[in-house]
């Protein structure tokens, strides 16, 4: 016959046999039950962290914080780089006249015709108005209101290709700088606004040549006038 739990105590059991009706009782451990542990947080660090092919592992060095970098951090480092150096150094493969791709079997330039084994650096050299303030101009490259100060001093100082060819070395070093792109294709219209640029309708009538020859008319009209009058004076008898 089975025995019949009849009874559960703070640290026993009664157990009731069910023929003859006689209790037994049994005592439990006095172990308290265990805690279940707080399970700790997974750090996403941890070289603990099974990897499976094609995920991102971790290690306690690395981060798994993927940094999108965009070209203009890019460009702005690589000028704040540029202008702890020699900011007008061409780089290899490029043409150090023109800033021209070129090819290691080429003896010239395509583009300017520099011949490479006689080219001396010293007729590439930037002129003195250009040098500080470039490298200047290296420390905020995407203030665009310092790039409109350096496009002014290049005009006063008619240095717009030396201007160029500093803004080509910023392209031959990062391509995609976008403030060195907006730099040049400025200087380009620029250029192309100085060459075809026509004088207006007022500017042309007030031009000083204009004046020279009013002068010279007007001059030539009082003569003639004088010679008349002093022929009509001498017909008198």
């Amino acid at each position: 016959m089975p025995l019949l739990i009849t009874a559960i105590e703070s640290q026993s059991v009664v157990f009731t046999c069910g023929k003859c009706g006689q209790t037994h009782r049994e005592t439990i451990g006095t172990a308290s039950p265990e805690v279940p542990r707080a399970i700790a947080p997974i750090s996403l660090a941890s070289p603990a962290i099974v990897t499976r092919p094609g995920s991102l592992e971790s290690s306690a060095t690395a981060s798994n914080v993927v940094s999108l970098r965009s070209p203009s951090t890019e460009a702005i480092e690589r000028a704040a780089r540029a202008s702890r150096g020699d900011p007008f150094e061409v780089p290899s493969g490029f043409c150090p006249k023109c800033v021209s791709k070129r090819s290691p079997s080429d003896a010239s330039c395509p583009y300017c015709g520099l011949d490479f084994a006689n080219y001396r650096p010293e007729t590439v050299r930037p002129p003195e108005w250009l040098r500080e303030p470039w490298r200047e101009l290296l420390l905020t490259w995407s203030n665009e209101t310092e790039h409109a100060l350096m496009r002014n001093l290049a005009t006063k100082s008619n240095g717009l290709p030396e201007l160029g060819r500093a803004y080509r070395i910023r392209l031959a070093d990062f391509p995609d700088d976008p403030f060195a792109t907006r730099g040049r294709d400025e200087l380009v219209r620029q250029a192309a606004t100085a060459v075809n640029y026509k004088p207006a309708p007022d500017e042309e009538r007030t031009a000083p040549w204009k004046y020279v020859l009013g002068f010279i008319s007007l001059a030539l009209a009082l003569m003639a006038s004088y010679y008349i009058l002093k022929m009509a004076i001498d017909a008198k008898p």
